[in-house]
């Protein structure tokens, strides 16, 4: 996983979300009030929630169209099981939480192939979320 992942708050604007987006070069966020888990938010979501309602996304905040509860794991999570989780709810990215549900970082598709090539689970979920997202 990758540690000490950057989220926003569910009080930043959109705009400053995108920013974030942009710079560290993902399509999704935690969101966390503190360093607790809250929501997530997608550069999908900002377009198909906010840009395509014509909302003035300066007036947008996270908060308003953050997906809550979001798929996660703990830290300590087995790792096909999270596999099995990510490839069955077609997500690329998940965020990895300890027990009192602060973020410790995020699980991503690209963390599974870097492990181990051989494993199949980054084939398994990339196969399972690329029908999704076409």
């Amino acid at each position: 996983m990758t540690k000490g992942a950057d989220y926003v708050a569910p009080s930043c604007g959109l705009r400053e979300a995108a920013r974030k987006m942009k710079q560290h070069n993902v399509g999704t966020l935690p969101v966390c009030e503190k360093d607790v888990l809250v929501g997530i938010i997608t550069d999908r979501d900002i377009v198909v929630r906010a840009l395509s309602e014509d909302a003035e996304l300066d007036d947008v905040r996270v908060g308003q169209i953050m997906t809550t509860n979001p798929t996660r794991c703990y830290q300590e999570a087995e790792i096909g099981g999270v596999a099995r989780i990510m490839e069955e709810r077609k997500i690329r990215r998940m965020p990895v939480v300890d027990r009192d549900e602060r973020l410790v970082g995020v699980l991503s598709v690209d963390d599974f192939t870097q492990r181990d090539a051989s494993s199949g689970f980054a084939a398994e979920i990339l196969r399972a979320t690329a029908a999704h997202h076409i």
